[in-house]
């Protein structure tokens, strides 16, 4: 099994990565974005969150968002959004930034 404190520091680096527009298309090219779509569905709340984060940076791009959006694993996610509106969960809040109103 994975050691969850790697996965949570890894996720964490590559969010703060991620706030950097310019390194989007290379990290998209290095395949981040299936990484981070895999952790954000991740049992452990300290991977989840930093994935999550590191989505809502990457979903700035329009078609990265839908990419996001469309994400099988994800639609519970999204459609808990609506139902905790007003929810203080970083998950929550990070995945929010990225749903439509």
């Amino acid at each position: 099994r994975p050691d969850v404190t790697v996965q949570s520091e890894a996720c964490g680096v590559l969010a703060t990565l991620s706030n950097h527009k310019h390194l989007h298309s290379h990290m998209l090219s290095e395949g981040v974005l299936n990484v981070m779509l895999k952790a954000a569905v991740s049992n452990e709340e300290a991977v989840r969150v930093p994935a999550a984060k590191a989505l809502s940076h990457l979903g700035s791009d329009p078609a990265i968002q839908q990419q996001i959006l469309r994400h099988p694993q994800l639609q519970k996610a999204f459609s808990n959004i609506k139902v905790h509106k007003g929810t203080d969960d970083p998950y929550l809040v990070y995945l929010s930034l990225l749903s439509p109103p």
